[in-house]
């Protein structure tokens, strides 16, 4: 069996545990269906101790993490990728799609004349899907 660090990463800081293979937090309701489904290739035991385990840590749920401002350090086990970020005054809003961002400046009066007011950037999420924030 092998031990939870092979599959998991434990951010303390944040207060969540990362999927080494996916890239992304776990939301703590959702650990044993994460593994179920989506890591049928480790054995029944390990998925066991993994769920066991995190029983004990303390983890946020994606509502409650404090994410960080502004530029930081990498946050181990979180996938990197490209993301676009507000440049209208001290705005500082991150979106992870060109047409978000888009969306997002025309909040600002923003038109496609004076040019784009944002910047590419590279980001990390913790979370997916309904949960995903830059």
């Amino acid at each position: 069996m092998e031990p939870m660090e092979s599959y998991v990463i434990y951010n303390a800081e944040y207060q969540a545990l990362i999927c080494r293979k996916h890239q992304y937090a776990i939301p703590p309701k959702s650990i044993e269906r994460h593994f179920r489904e989506e890591h049928k290739e480790i054995p029944l035991q390990s998925r066991q101790k993994i769920l066991r385990q995190s029983e004990v840590l303390t983890l946020c749920e994606p509502d409650e993490i404090i994410e960080p401002r502004g530029k930081v350090a990498p946050i181990d086990g979180l996938n990197i990728q490209s993301g676009f970020l507000c440049k209208f005054d001290s705005c500082m809003i991150i979106s992870g799609t060109l047409n978000t961002i888009k969306e997002h400046v025309k909040r600002h009066k923003w038109n496609v004349d004076s040019g784009h007011k944002w910047e590419l950037i590279k980001v990390q999420t913790f979370f997916q899907k309904n949960n995903r924030r830059y």
